[in-house]
């Protein structure tokens, strides 16, 4: 139950954080580098599906490949991307934005590889979880 838990909690607050800060009126901020809210999309939502990625992992029944999981969390986080924009749609201080949505996108696929990459890596290693041993 712990092992829930602690592999849940990340997404699920991460998320949470996403929709509270979405709610409120776009910060209008000095524009370091051109399209830098695409570039902030794109890195929050890679690391969504990683944690995504991760919380499946734990609970997948042998059966299931570490690539359906994958797959499955680029989905739900892109779905998750979508949902907030929406949300952006119904909120008049924000605006919904189809390449924000492309950027969640972009950033659940690599996220999600990453994490498979990074799974693959410590399974070939013999880890467990993770975790050296």
């Amino acid at each position: 139950m712990i092992r829930q838990l602690t592999a849940w909690l990340p997404p699920v607050l991460l998320y949470a954080l996403i929709t509270v800060q979405s709610s409120f009126p776009m910060v209008i901020a000095r524009r370091l580098i051109p399209h830098q809210d695409k570039i902030a999309h794109f890195l929050i939502f890679a690391l969504l599906s990683g944690l995504i990625a991760r919380g499946l992992s734990t609970v997948r029944p042998c059966t299931v490949s570490l690539g359906r999981c994958l797959v499955a969390a680029a989905a739900v986080a892109t779905l998750l991307g979508v949902v907030d924009e929406i949300h952006q749609a119904f909120n008049p201080a924000r605006t919904a934005e189809v390449l924000d949505a492309c950027a969640d996108l972009g950033g659940a696929i690599v996220g999600a590889g990453l994490f498979g990459y990074i799974a693959r890596r410590h399974a070939a290693r013999g880890d467990v979880d993770g975790q050296a041993g």
